[in-house]
């Protein structure tokens, strides 16, 4: 008895994509076991929005199976904005967009905007969740900003980018890793004696981050029983 892998679908996810985590082989053994977990990994793909799966011989005791699947695929592209007025920050505006399936290799690229009466922030990102096909997300940002609050006689700028790592090694264990490189500059939003020039020197920041999560809570909303730690250590 032997079988083949087939995909059905206007798809723009890579076939690499759907396959990566394939276990079935063409004209190796039948095990449905393992598609059973070819499923699953399909399922979980962030760009996936349903999967259907179907056995076509196994019934009628062919010689030769056929394991289908349908899938569909979220939408890719996204937009959100918003207008609001706070005391803090004024008037300002918030922009969202981003494609959730960036060059059909389930990763999200977004861009986050928002301006308002104090300055600006723009942030870039990109997040892969299946880094080197080990089951790591990682998570990308390049980020700018520009801010003037209230009642300070001083402002600040910041641009840098950080990069994040993360993988689950059981169904409790999580660990990770995040790391930082920041160049930040304050400036003087009108002449005050109390300033120290050396308070505007442009500083470079570097962070490193490692944690470790246990979580064995039963829900996120009521939780009943189960355990949750965070050990994170930081260097700058």
């Amino acid at each position: 008895v032997s079988g083949g892998v087939w995909a059905f679908g206007n798809l723009r996810t890579e076939d690499n994509v759907l396959l990566r985590h394939n276990t079935i082989e063409i004209d190796a053994p039948v095990s449905l076991d393992n598609f059973v977990s070819w499923q699953k990994d399909i399922r979980n793909l962030n760009a996936i929005e349903r999967a259907d799966f179907k056995v076509v011989g196994l019934q009628d005791n062919q010689d030769r199976l056929f394991f289908l699947a349908e899938v569909e695929e979220k939408k890719p592209y996204y937009m959100a904005f918003g207008l609001g007025y706070d005391t803090a920050r004024d008037a300002y505006l918030t922009i969202s967009a981003g494609d959730r399936n960036f060059l059909g290799m389930n990763r999200i690229l977004s861009l986050d905007t928002e301006v308002s009466g104090v300055g600006y922030d723009v942030n870039l990102g990109l997040k892969d969740f299946d880094f080197l096909s080990q089951y790591i997300v990682t998570e990308l940002s390049l980020y700018t900003s520009r801010e003037e609050l209230k009642n300070q006689t001083f402002g600040t700028k910041k641009s840098g980018t950080s990069l994040s790592f993360q993988k689950d090694l059981s169904r409790f264990l999580k660990v990770g890793t995040s790391l930082g490189v920041e160049v930040r500059e304050q400036f003087e939003i009108e002449d005050s004696a109390d300033h120290d020039p050396d308070d505007f020197q442009t500083r470079g920041v570097f962070k490193f981050t490692p944690f470790i999560t246990w979580n064995s809570v039963d829900s996120f909303v009521r939780p009943t029983r189960g355990f949750y730690v965070n050990t994170s250590a930081g260097y700058n």
